[in-house]
């Protein structure tokens, strides 16, 4: 509500709405654009099984975000509609941000003695703590995913002791979120993929 009332008397004086990452709640908006963070899970999944095979023995660390957050319950849902109900999961909640947390999580997994064969992280933030962890550690044949692909991830992937990341591709999305900006602006046709519920508003998506 603190963002649609003020939405909504902006839309009336003709300005158009692009909304790129969570819609204000039950708001009509004109245009949403945002990754696919299911599929991007998926992605995750899929890449750690080529990684890790059929063992069964080998146990997955999952560091997801906060429940509630649509982001990080997207990613996370991908990644069982992948892995369905592996046993070999240990999920641990971190906060959306928290690199010392994801780091602690990781570092005491570590200390373990069935330690985990591979790590998924479901934020940049999440992959940089999960990557300083491994760093002062002594084990260097983990299998690790992370997600966005930020400057420490590419490092570590350029140096090799990180397995892999999802890149959220964010030059494309600028470019997309440019060219709806210019056909709305235009009053052009918007070609969006599908509508999205939004409460009591389809706002159109892509």
């Amino acid at each position: 509500r603190i963002l649609r009332e003020p939405i909504t008397a902006a839309q009336k004086e003709g300005v158009k709405f692009i909304v790129t990452g969570a819609l204000p709640p039950d708001t009509a908006v004109d245009a949403y654009i945002s990754p696919d963070f299911t599929r991007a899970g998926e992605i995750q999944a899929q890449q750690l099984l080529q990684e890790i095979g059929n063992d069964q023995q080998s146990k997955i660390l999952v560091l997801r975000g906060s429940r509630g957050n649509p982001v990080a319950d997207s990613i996370y849902q991908g990644n069982l509609n992948i892995l369905r109900n592996d046993d070999r999961l240990w999920v641990e909640e971190v906060g959306d941000t928290d690199t010392a947390k994801a780091y602690d999580k990781v570092k005491e997994y570590l200390a373990r003695p069935d330690r985990p064969a591979a790590i998924l992280a479901h934020s940049p933030e999440h992959t940089e703590g999960m990557l300083m962890a491994i760093q002062e550690s002594s084990v260097r044949d983990l299998i690790t995913i992370g997600f966005g692909t930020q400057k420490k991830a590419v490092e570590a992937l350029e140096n090799g002791t990180h397995t892999a990341e999802v890149d959220l591709m964010p030059e494309l999305l600028a470019q997309i979120v440019a060219a709806a900006a210019k056909d709305l602006s235009g009053d052009e046709p918007w070609q969006y993929d599908m509508q999205v519920n939004n409460g009591s508003h389809d706002i159109p998506a892509r």
